[in-house]
């Protein structure tokens, strides 16, 4: 899980080839982009400790916590209250760390949802439901949460990204207005990363999935799976996309076009519309005299009237979805229908312009003594022809935007570190077959162009290494 990480561990070289350490800019990374390379942060470090100490005598829940962040010395990187959270979990609090083995009736409470929880699993998909008499007014439901920000607040959730402004204001209003947002452009250019600095910049809560081509309306809406508590029985166990509904919190699926839309969306379509939509699933329910009942499942919404012959998933009225494309990658993607563009604001991110991108190398590079500005200015000037200058990478219609060079200057810090005498050509050949031959998948008519583009900061021997290794991806045959 380390290989391909290289801006997180470093691994070691001849004889220490087994051994890694982190590489010295990780707590950096770690505070820019913990959410993304990690997941959702911070992390229970409580859960953590009930893992790793389940087979160790322990005195206590407090004590567990206290000895993880010791032993893994998360103080020390200063991880606690960022990447880590130290507070006792209550549900771990109530399993008693002695010896004597608890009865059935325990454990299940204790694998009951908390009170507050409002995601929709297979188990709860009933409670997790608004079951009010009298159905959310659209004022109620706005006041959770709202898309309603002022420029200023657009401008800071950008930070360092530069370029994007105008990316950023259509996107924002577009959501304002109630509409659902894919960001279109070249890899690298921070599609995703806009979208999940406009949620950040209103205080709404996010899940980020990747589009595969094989979803299903199981994967997004729900299904029905074996039961967990009925042999023989079957269950509704939601997807993703109706999860993030009833857990109230938007959703990014990221190259959402690699995905058979109509396959994999369904029924959304009508929802995504405004118009309520019934499942073909059912749920068990208990009428008012206690016994079971089957009722059909409905995505409504907030604001739509109780019906007591359905069970309602309600999608609250600022929820959006926001998707990313990566426009430079046709060959493998699936057409969307119009069905589903119509319901969507189609926001282009372009690459920026040449001052701004070589802004960005430069910074990036790295301005002190050890710097790549420094120590390797022919390695930058060759990326800045490469990425940023207009007879680069944009004139055979393969731009990419910041992300990719900036990895491969993290990826040539590192080489750099491990290996000082290493050569300006031996770097970039490295590095661009670790992180630009990929973006080439399937692009058998780009082989010869990327080539020509390359091949001179490379030796004839480099040359004749990387068009082999460039054609595993680009399927190229002489």
């Amino acid at each position: 899980m380390r290989t391909g990480k290289s801006f997180i561990y470093v691994q070691g070289t001849g004889a220490s080839s087994d051994l890694w350490s982190f590489h010295p800019d990780f707590l950096q990374v770690l505070a820019d982009r913990g959410t993304e390379i990690i997941g959702t942060v911070p992390i229970s470090i409580h859960n953590l400790a009930a893992w790793f100490y389940r087979q160790i005598e322990v005195a206590s829940h407090k004590d567990a916590i206290a000895d993880l962040v010791s032993e893994f010395q998360l103080n020390k990187y200063g991880l606690v209250g960022t990447i880590f959270d130290d507070t006792p979990d209550p549900i771990l609090d109530g399993i008693p760390l002695d010896a004597h083995a608890m009865n059935g009736p325990q454990i299940f409470s204790l694998l009951q949802p908390p009170p507050s929880s409002t995601s929709v699993t297979a188990a709860n998909v009933s409670q997790a439901t608004h079951t009010s008499a009298n159905p959310i007014s659209e004022d109620e439901a706005d006041s959770e949460f709202t898309w309603e920000v002022d420029a200023q607040d657009i401008q800071a959730a950008l930070g360092e990204l530069k370029g994007m402004e105008e990316a950023a204001f259509r996107a924002m209003s577009a959501l304002q207005a109630g509409m659902h947002v894919i960001f279109t452009g070249p890899p690298g250019t921070g599609k995703t990363q806009l979208a999940r600095r406009l949620c950040r910049a209103t205080g709404i809560p996010v899940t980020m999935v990747a589009a595969t081509d094989q979803w299903t309306t199981v994967d997004t809406i729900g299904g029905y799976f074996p039961s967990s508590a009925s042999v023989g029985q079957l269950e509704f166990l939601p997807g993703f996309v109706v999860n993030a509904m009833s857990a109230r919190r938007a959703l990014i699926i990221d190259e959402i076009n690699r995905a058979d839309i109509d396959k994999a969306f369904g029924e959304l379509f009508t929802l995504l519309s405004g118009n309520d939509v019934d499942l073909p699933y059912l749920v068990q329910h208990k009428d008012i005299n206690g016994e079971m009942e089957s009722r059909r499942i409905r995505l409504a919404a907030e604001s739509a009237p109780d019906d007591p012959r359905v069970q309602m998933i309600r999608l609250p009225s600022w929820w959006r979805l926001i998707g990313s494309m990566n426009d430079a990658d046709k060959a493998s993607l699936k057409r969307l229908s119009y069905a589903f563009v119509r319901r969507f604001a189609f926001v282009p991110i372009e690459i920026p312009s040449l001052s701004i991108y070589n802004d960005l190398l430069d910074s990036g590079a790295g301005s002190g003594a050890d710097g790549l500005s420094a120590t390797r200015p022919d390695f930058l000037a060759a990326l800045k022809n490469i990425f940023a200058e207009p007879s680069g990478l944009a004139s055979i219609d393969m731009a990419m935007g910041y992300a990719i060079p900036e990895a491969i200057m993290r990826q040539a810090r590192s080489e750099i570190s491990l290996d000082p005498g290493r050569s300006t050509s031996s770097l970039l050949a490295s590095t661009l077959d670790l992180y630009v031959a990929p973006q080439f998948q399937g692009r058998a008519d780009k082989h010869e162009s990327l080539l020509s583009l390359v091949s001179r900061y490379f030796s004839e021997a480099e040359q004749k290494t990387f068009a082999s290794r460039l054609a595993v991806w680009t399927g190229f045959v002489e």
